[in-house]
């Protein structure tokens, strides 16, 4: 699967704290160590890759 493949649905929580460190990644730029949460594109680039639902954090 490729990032162009059609996408791929993730049916766990995803929190808004890591959209910024994910399309940081995903337009190929790194991320400043200051900046909170963590980038999912090892999961939307690799369907066997594994996760924790117990990330989700919500302020």
């Amino acid at each position: 699967m490729t990032m162009t493949d059609g996408g791929r649905i993730i049916d766990i929580p995803f929190s808004h704290i890591d959209l910024v460190p994910t399309l940081l990644d995903l337009m190929g730029r790194e991320t400043s160590k200051k900046l909170p949460g963590k980038s999912w594109r090892p999961i939307l680039s690799n369907p066997n890759a594994s996760f924790s639902p117990n990330d989700v954090i919500i302020e």
